[in-house]
Formats: C-alpha cells, sequence, structure tokens
C-alpha cells in the first residue's frame, strides 16, 4: 500500500523559514478592522511614486535574490494569515517561485486578472490571490523564458501587501527584516549584468538575448540566506543546499507544480526528487 500523499500545508519549506520575522496571526475580526481598499490600489501604489524608492533598492539585485526575497516575504504573510485565509496558497506559491530560480518551466501558470482581485466576494480571498497575481502575472509576460524585467514590481507588490496586512502597529519588524535581507543580498547577489537590455529586439538572436537574461537572473539563492540570526551559507555551498530543499517538493501535492511527465517531455530529464 502507498503512504498517503503529505499535505503541503504541514510539508512547505515556506512553513519551517528561519529568521524571519515572528509576526502574530491575525483573528478575523483583526483583518475585518484593517483599513477598507481596493486590493487593486496596493498593485497601484507599489507600481508608481510611492514604490519608487523601494524599487531603487533592489534594482541591483539579481533576479534570483528578488525571488528568495519572495519566499521570505510569503512566509511572513503565512504567518500573519493562517487564522484567516487557506496557508496552503502561499506556501504552494513560495515553493513554485523557489523552482522558479531552478528552471523557468517548473511552475504552473495561472490567470489571476486584475479585475478579479476586486470582484471577489470576500476580502481574504482577494489578498490570497493577490499575492499570486504578482508572480504569475510576471511569468506569463514571458511564457517561454526566464522573465527578465518584472521582477522588481512583483517584490515591491508583495511588499505593498504585507505591509497592509500587517498595519502600522506590527509593521517595523518587517521593515527592519526586509532592509537588513536588501543589504545582505546586495553584497552576496548583485545582478551580474545591469547594463544588459531585456528587450529581444535588442539583441541579434533569440539565442544571444536568452544569454543576456540568465546573467541578469543570476544564480539560485537558498532558503538559508533568508535567516539574519546566522551567517549567510557561503556561495560554495549554495548549489547543494538549493537542491536538498527542490528535492523535498512533489507536483502530486503543490497543485502550482507542472507534472513531472509535462517536464520530461519539455526536456528536463529527472524533474524534482525520486518521487
Amino acid at each position: 500500500m502507498s503512504e498517503a500523499p503529505i499535505d503541503i500545508m504541514e510539508s512547505s519549506v515556506i512553513v519551517s523559514l528561519r529568521g524571519i520575522p515572528a509576526v502574530d496571526p491575525l483573528t478575523k475580526d483583526a483583518f475585518a478592522a484593517l483599513p477598507k481598499k481596493k486590493i487593486s490600489s496596493l498593485w497601484t501604489s507599489a507600481d508608481g511614486r510611492a514604490g519608487y524608492a523601494l524599487r531603487v533598492r533592489l534594482a541591483p539585485l539579481s533576479n534570483c535574490a528578488i525571488y528568495l526575497l519572495c519566499v521570505g516575504i510569503l512566509g511572513v504573510a503565512d504567518r500573519r494569515m493562517r487564522n484567516v485565509t487557506m496557508p496552503k496558497a502561499f506556501r504552494a506559491l513560495g515553493e513554485a517561485i523557489f523552482a522558479y530560480q531552478l528552471d523557468w518551466r517548473y511552475p504552473k501558470p495561472f490567470g489571476i486578472t486584475m479585475t478579479g482581485l476586486d470582484e471577489e466576494p470576500a476580502r481574504d480571498v482577494a489578498v490570497r490571490r493577490a499575492y499570486a497575481h504578482a508572480f504569475f502575472s510576471l511569468i506569463e509576460r514571458t511564457k517561454s523564458f526566464f522573465a527578465s524585467s518584472s521582477a522588481q514590481p512583483m517584490a515591491s507588490y508583495m511588499i505593498a501587501l504585507t505591509r497592509y496586512i500587517l498595519g502600522k502597529r506590527d509593521v517595523a519588524a518587517f521593515d527592519a527584516w526586509l532592509d537588513a535581507m536588501i543589504t545582505r543580498l546586495e553584497k552576496v547577489a548583485p545582478d551580474p549584468a545591469p547594463e544588459a537590455s531585456s528587450s529581444l529586439y535588442d539583441y541579434p538572436s533569440r539565442e544571444a538575448w536568452e544569454a543576456a537574461v540568465v546573467q541578469s537572473h543570476g544564480r539560485a539563492l537558498p532558503l538559508e540566506m533568508l535567516d539574519l540570526s546566522a551567517e549567510g551559507p557561503a556561495p560554495v555551498a549554495w548549489t547543494d543546499l538549493v537542491q536538498a530543499t527542490f528535492e523535498k517538493f512533489s507536483p502530486e501535492v503543490n497543485p502550482l507544480l507542472q507534472p513531472r511527465e509535462v517536464l520530461v517531455s519539455a526536456g528536463i530529464e529527472r524533474p524534482y526528487g525520486a518521487g
């Protein structure tokens, strides 16, 4: 008899993240008391003048550094919202973003429109979907390779969402962690090709464009880098740490990851672990 599948609600890497801010879960009453805002307005704010300073801070980072930062942000959102909405969504999304560091084909695209966020009858559903919208709108802009220029807006929006659910009283610890994480990532994962154009039309061939995009994408970073209570792992250990985390993922458990057979047909000989 085969073993029962492990529920991602308890097995996800997001659950066991170390070193991210310890925030108190919201009660449903406390969530209802948050300022009434259209979720789409947070995108507008993050993408406009209010988010400019943050995007300037993120600009020197490799895309992989920004994706890892978003995994940590989702860990905070999961801790904050776990009593209010389905935690599975945050945890599945964190794994999909982590996997995207390794290959653009791992996440399964989902269409989530901006207008749909404000049409949801429940605000907790809108918040949950908004985090996913930030990532899936990024990967859908470049359906046949890594996204090349949208990592900063994605992170800026996730940060705006997280600040919203934390509220003025509880946001200080998150902002301090965020500032320290960006400072750490500036040192270990700067953009290797900061002057490279993101437009395919600026290159003589698709192959030349892909080579430039991979440079800006950067090197996959391990979860251990998110733990500011410890010294970050040395670069020589990154590949093994990333692989050890990745091999815990399972498309049978996480609905946001492509099935094994889809990836094999796309040319990835050994996706995920041995499962």
